[in-house]
């Protein structure tokens, strides 16, 4: 990126993938193909960049989420316990709801059902809470994932950069450089030989 000063606080830089310019803290997401202001991720659920502008529709998104998953597991956990309390209400509930004969066994299918949803209620709260808690500490340490995976990325870099044996180096470089020594005393011997060949001679 090309940048240009326009004041003490603004500077934009010139992106030549969406060939366009844009503030210093945009990034190009390759999928949208253009800049967004404090880039936080790509989500793929919403197939949408987030970012400064919809950033708090996000968070808005993931506690509507987290309400509507509680509502519907509590929901789910009082209809499995009222039917294992009192298996005859909770058929005749069933039945009149449905308008079906109180004899009817329909109440089983509806009973796997709900276990189904709660199990399935119960792992999405989970992802769902992951995710909220993550960003709530986004906030407070003032920073997007963007820069958390890069950050992370960098740190394990430069863990696993092994710091350079010195004594290794050293006795690497005085093997080197008596092999060198040797090779120079090789070479002068036979000068040596050869000089004393032509002063017999």
């Amino acid at each position: 990126m090309e940048s240009l000063h326009l004041t003490e606080e603004l500077e934009l830089h010139f992106c030549y993938l969406c060939q366009a310019h844009c503030l210093s803290s945009s990034k190009h997401c390759s999928q949208c193909d253009r800049c967004v202001f404090n880039f936080d991720h790509h989500c793929q659920w919403l197939n949408n960049c987030v970012g400064s502008r919809n950033y708090r529709s996000f968070m808005s998104l993931l506690y509507s989420a987290l309400y509507l998953l509680c509502v519907h597991l509590a929901a789910c956990i009082y209809s499995i316990t009222l039917y294992i309390r009192d298996l005859n209400s909770f058929q005749a509930n069933i039945s009149a709801f449905y308008n079906l004969d109180q004899e009817t066994t329909a109440h089983r299918p509806f009973f796997g059902v709900q276990i189904f949803l709660a199990v399935s209620d119960f792992a999405m709260l989970l992802f769902v809470f992951q995710l909220l808690m993550f960003h709530l500490y986004l906030i407070v340490t003032e920073q997007t994932t963007f820069m958390y995976i890069t950050s992370k990325i960098a740190r394990s870099k430069d863990y696993k950069t092994p710091e350079p044996d010195l004594e290794s180096t050293r006795r690497g470089e005085d093997a080197i450089q008596n092999s060198h020594n040797r090779e120079q005393a090789k070479s002068l011997k036979k000068q040596i030989g050869c000089w004393e060949k032509v002063k017999r001679k």
